[in-house]
């Protein structure tokens, strides 16, 4: 019994860290706004942001091909060493980086970003770009993004289980059984773990 135990905390452990280590992935709209463009540029254009893992409570956000439909193309806005802390279920997150090259390099720009990630899994992020508009013969214009999604699901709900894969039973003690008989077996076919009671 003590190993059955054993077994189950470590696969709950091994979920739990793969749970931690993952992408999260986050679909929504977003809302581009600039006065010196002439107010609102974008309302509701759909958009998914990355938030990647590196440690140390710390992660990468990333806003992939970043699309404006009329100006098209600007590339991708990334955020490295992205800090992230937990309270009362909410994730904040806040960041900045100096000098994030966009639109084929034409486009310089500091970055900083605040956002959450509440209980319910919504997403709120306020990405706000200072454009360096030196080459026009300006100071820096100031561009608010504002991104509102929600989290996909992830982790153990979204395992696909291969169901062509074979299946193999082990008793309680952990050790590999071929054909078993009366008893309670733990039975794993690819990736899903689970006890069953053979008569």
């Amino acid at each position: 019994m003590k190993k059955l135990y054993f077994l189950t905390v470590c696969l709950l452990a091994s979920f739990a860290a793969l749970a931690q280590t993952t992408n999260e992935t986050i679909n929504g709209k977003l809302t581009v706004t600039c006065d010196f463009l002439g107010g609102v540029i974008a309302k509701d254009e759909p958009a998914t942001i990355e938030l990647i893992p590196t440690g140390d409570n710390t992660c990468t956000f990333k806003l992939p091909d970043f699309t404006l439909t009329d100006l098209g193309e600007l590339g991708d806005i990334v955020v490295t060493g992205v800090k992230v802390a937990e309270a009362n279920d909410v994730k904040t997150y806040t960041g900045e980086v100096k000098g994030l090259l966009l639109a084929e390099n034409s486009i310089k720009a500091d970055v900083a970003l605040n956002g959450i990630v509440d209980a319910t899994d919504k997403a709120h992020m306020d990405i706000d770009v200072l454009w360096d508009a030196s080459e026009l013969g300006l100071d820096q214009i100031p561009i608010k993004v504002v991104f509102d999604g929600q989290l996909e699901a992830a982790g153990v709900e979204n395992v696909v289980v291969d169901e062509n894969a074979p299946v193999e039973y082990y008793n309680l003690n952990g050790i590999r059984v071929a054909n078993p008989e009366n008893g309670i077996y733990i039975r794993r076919q690819g990736n899903k773990v689970s006890k069953v009671l053979v008569k």
